[in-house]
């Protein structure tokens, strides 16, 4: 399943013996005015990584996927070529302006909230 372009999204990236893993930030807005939070996984292209532990990104070329842990079905997104945006402008790093403007930041503290454990990474360690 294939994602159109030009998606915007919030990226976090954990380490975990040694190896970078990321989450996509998702988050709505609840009937009561707050913001509900979740979190998908995601996978670059090899030689692709984002290098600070949160960032917004362009999404150009994406498509859902899945591995198979215990014969369970594990989704995640791939990510095959994005854009990097400057969070506090919400600008490309190449200058180029987005459209929209991010005027209340759902995805504030939610870095802090990502936590690994082997139950979440798709192999296991033995």
């Amino acid at each position: 399943m294939n994602f159109k372009e030009n998606i915007k999204a919030m990226i976090f990236k954990s380490e975990y013996q040694g190896k970078n893993y990321y989450k996509i930030g998702l988050s709505h807005k609840n009937m009561d005015g707050s913001y509900a939070r979740g979190y998908i996984s995601c996978r670059f292209a090899k030689n692709k990584e984002i290098d600070s532990e949160k960032a917004l990104i362009n999404i150009k070329n994406a498509w859902l996927d899945f591995y198979l842990k215990d014969k369970i079905t594990q989704p995640y997104i791939f990510i095959n070529d994005y854009d990097i945006l400057d969070i506090k402008n919400n600008t490309q790093r190449n200058d180029i302006e987005v459209n929209d403007k991010i005027e209340n930041d759902p995805y504030k503290d939610m870095g802090d909230e990502i936590q690994l454990d082997e139950t979440d990474l798709p192999f296991d360690f033995e």
